[in-house]
């Protein structure tokens, strides 16, 4: 059933329940984007569960209100991307609300997404609208539950993301002293995609002294 208020929170339960299911006491957890920040909310409610994260530009938008900057970047990509996103959600229109969320968050015009691109946004488009008409999409992870995840962290951000997720990474690395933090070059947002063998290198690299 489709819950109202789903977020990152109720996507880290279903991670314990397959851990659990797979009979894994802790695991290694990689994650890109919304995959991210369901890894690090998995890990600020289970950390004994965690042995080390590998994370790229988590979207906790909330992080972005915590600069000047990022309080302006946020307005402006709730005003161009969310808000209009959404608006087509509700009207049921969900290629039209993924080719703006898809394109915002890319950094991307729509008209310049390429088919494969789409093809794939298309495949999880249930997802992304399940988040979209969520009371709270971005949930609220303090930063003192951040800075006191005891396991290795590797953060991970695109040298060509946009300014909303540039303005979110920066608040998020700042808020975890500890985390190792490292830009992947000829990436944007969708670093693994973008830049799977620098991507790949990193996170094994990382894996290998955990």
């Amino acid at each position: 059933m489709r819950s109202p208020h789903h977020s990152a929170l109720d996507e880290a339960e279903d991670l314990r329940l397959f851990l659990d299911q797979l009979g894994f006491d802790s695991a290694f957890l990689v994650g890109s984007s919304y995959g991210s920040f369901t890894a690090l909310a998995f890990a600020a409610a289970h950390p004994q569960r965690c042995k080390a994260l590998a994370l790229s530009e988590p979207p906790m938008l909330r992080y972005a209100l915590l600069s000047a900057a990022g309080k302006q970047t946020e307005a402006d990509f709730r005003r161009d991307v969310i808000e209009p996103a959404n608006a087509a959600f509700r009207k049921n229109q969900d290629e039209l609300a993924a080719t703006i969320m898809t394109g915002g968050i890319s950094g991307t015009p729509p008209a310049q997404l390429s088919p494969d691109a789409m093809r794939q946004r298309m495949q999880s488009v249930g997802a992304m609208k399940m988040l979209a008409m969520s009371t709270d999409e971005f949930p609220w992870i303090s930063p003192q539950a951040l800075a006191a995840l005891p396991m290795p962290v590797l953060l991970m951000a695109g040298e060509r993301s946009p300014a909303i997720h540039t303005e979110t990474f920066a608040n998020i690395r700042a808020a975890m002293p500890k985390a190792r933090a490292e830009r992947i070059t000829n990436a944007g947002h969708a670093t693994s995609r973008d830049n799977p063998q620098a991507f790949n290198a990193l996170v094994l690299e990382f894996l290998g002294g955990a």
